[in-house]
């Protein structure tokens, strides 16, 4: 049983933790849709949907090593209003940034630290190239576990800095499914061009794992503060092999 609760945390962190042995693979699948709304009042409003689907890969050097690589697909319609008068439709699929990460287990004997770095690329004329290096302190107490992290972000086509952070909470409930709860934001400093300094958003996620290596990812989010979506819903699928 220790094994499978242990399998269950292993998929609930995958991509923030070292997971995959040598020689190990992971890939995933994920859909999910975004919902959000602005209004001024007396002006009018606009509400937005997003259709999202993501792809990755993930493969273990052993060592404490691990490269992911992920690419999403999101279509967009936005609806709204103007002084009464109904906006047109404006529907629009694009493909997002390409994201290579890299996990690096830090030994110690009090939790489990892991380095994370990642570089996106742009698919498509808009942006530029973005950086991420953080870190991820998890302790695992069966059958809880809980978790902390920060990265340090850049935009480098804007050359606007950012923090990020998350910690989260999470029981194994038996040796097939873990559940827990996560809230993460982000703070960014310096000239920012439109959108929110500060945002941040909580998650309740659970991993359902059908097999050894088949495993079920639903999550449901809200927007808590900042330019985050109100609402959103991913249904994700893991295989290893």
């Amino acid at each position: 049983v220790g094994a499978k609760v242990q399998q269950a945390y292993d998929t609930y962190r995958a991509g923030n933790q070292v997971t995959l042995e040598s020689g190990t693979k992971r890939v995933g699948l994920t859909f999910g849709a975004d919902f959000k709304s602005d209004s001024i009042p007396g002006i009018g409003s606009v509400e937005q949907t997003a259709l999202l689907a993501s792809a990755s890969f993930a493969y273990g050097f052993g060592n404490g090593l691990e490269a992911s690589m992920s690419m999403p697909l999101a279509y967009t319609v936005s609806r709204g209003n103007l002084f009464g008068q109904e906006l047109p439709s404006d529907p629009d699929f694009s493909l997002g940034n390409v994201t290579f990460g890299l996990a690096a287990a830090v030994p110690n004997n009090f939790v489990s630290l892991t380095a994370l770095g990642s570089v996106s690329v742009p698919t498509e004329g808009d942006g530029g190239v973005q950086t991420s290096l953080g870190f991820s302190f998890d302790k695992v107490m069966q059958p809880a576990f809980g978790y902390v992290g920060a990265s340090w972000n850049r935009d480098w086509d804007t050359g606007v800095n950012a923090l990020g952070w998350n910690a989260g909470l999470g029981f194994a409930l038996n040796h097939n499914l873990s559940a827990g709860a996560e809230v993460d934001g982000l703070y960014r400093f310096g000239d920012i061009d439109g959108g929110s300094r500060m945002s941040a958003s909580a998650t309740l996620k659970a991993t359902w794992l059908i097999s050894d290596r088949l495993a079920v990812v639903p999550s449901v989010g809200w927007g808590l503060v900042g330019d985050v979506p109100d609402a959103s819903l991913r249904l994700g699928l893991s295989y290893q092999f």
